[in-house]
């Protein structure tokens, strides 16, 4: 699973039309974080972004988060979003996570972290979101196949540790990498686009 959904990504090379809309969403997204807070936020959105037109035109990937969902009962213990649309989970109406992005792949839960952290510190106590998040996709899903995407920089060096079973690793450049496009554009058109209320497995 490791090698096979890494090869994918990696094998993904997106179109010019695609990194235009990849672009113009990212770039019509309110960044409220400064300095290296703000660094980290548009990084995750960027990876939220770049996975969601991958997403799109991979046969093997079946739905897509969406995230800007409608806010639900936050008195339930389940998945709901914030007011700036981010997906979270509830417990007694507490928020305990959240997820950078998730998606439905061969019927497996893959659910992504993204990080522009350089300390070993950050990430050992990630691992230990990183299980809670796994345990409570468990819960929700009903079923063991939950796996972890973690995405960080390239020239990162990987400092989490391999004892996570269910850990991918995969590395995507920066928007700065690639280049700027100053566009506006719209939602794409998908029907793997999904609210976190409308995700099922077979």
């Amino acid at each position: 699973m490791y090698k096979e959904l890494n090869n994918l990504l990696k094998s993904y090379n997106p179109t010019q039309e695609e990194i235009d809309q990849i672009f113009s969403r990212f770039n019509s997204h309110s960044f409220s974080h400064s300095g290296d807070n703000q660094i980290g936020e548009e990084y995750e959105v960027w990876v939220y972004e770049y996975l969601k037109q991958w997403a799109i035109q991979e046969k093997s990937v079946s739905a897509y988060v969406a995230k800007s969902g409608k806010f639900r009962n936050k008195n339930t213990d389940s998945f709901n979003y914030d007011n700036k649309g981010q997906l979270i989970y509830l417990k007694k109406g507490k928020r305990i996570a959240e997820f950078d992005g998730l998606f439905i792949y061969k019927n497996k839960v893959i659910f992504v972290e993204s990080s522009v952290s350089e300390l070993r510190s950050y990430f050992k106590k990630l691992e230990e979101r990183l299980k809670q998040k796994h345990d409570l996709l468990v819960e929700y899903f009903k079923t063991e196949e939950v796996y972890y995407l973690l995405v960080t920089r390239p020239r990162k060096k990987s400092l989490v540790y391999r004892s996570l079973p269910n850990l991918v690793l995969y590395k995507l450049k920066t928007p700065e990498s690639f280049f700027n496009n100053k566009l506006r554009g719209s939602e794409p058109d998908s029907n793997k686009l999904k609210s976190i209320f409308d995700i099922t497995l077979f």
